[in-house]
């Protein structure tokens, strides 16, 4: 899909923070889901897993991803000035996806400063939080764009 010829994407700063709450709201519920899905599979009983990764794990989640959706806004909002006038969708969001994985791994990485820096992102779970990152920054644009984009389609 594109956009009209010639128009812009006209992103204000209204629209970075709904694109923010949206990429945030869609990492938790992405963890929410990761967090259950590792407790049900864990050693010990799963409703004392998901209790415990439910409890403990996602207030600590929600912290670190909300901290680190506030220190990547300015590069989303760089990002942003510099494909307003892109029309191609899928550039969007293929740059909002890297920028998202991006400052997943960036936070994979503050978070686990005891193990050597890169073997940190080599385990299952940081895949994953660097996959839901990406994932979320994508859909955080894509929420903000379609309201900022509405009627313009072509």
């Amino acid at each position: 899909m594109t956009y009209q010829q010639g128009a812009v994407m006209a992103f204000g700063p209204r629209d970075l923070r709904r694109g923010m709450i949206a990429a945030w709201l869609v990492f938790l519920t992405e963890t929410s889901v990761f967090l259950v899905a590792q407790g049900l599979t864990s050693a010990s009983p799963p409703d004392q897993a998901v209790t415990a990764l439910v409890l403990y794990g996602l207030p600590i989640v929600a912290i670190a991803s909300g901290l680190t959706v506030l220190f990547a806004a300015p590069a989303a909002w760089l990002l942003g000035r510099l494909l307003t006038r892109v029309t191609r969708v899928a550039l969007h969001v293929v740059a909002l996806g890297a920028l998202g994985a991006l400052a997943g791994t960036v936070a994979v990485l503050v978070m686990t400063p005891s193990r050597p820096q890169f073997t940190a992102l080599m385990t299952p779970t940081a895949l994953w939080i660097i996959a839901m990152a990406a994932v979320a920054a994508a859909a955080g644009w894509a929420w903000a764009a379609r309201r900022v984009q509405r009627g313009r389609r072509v």
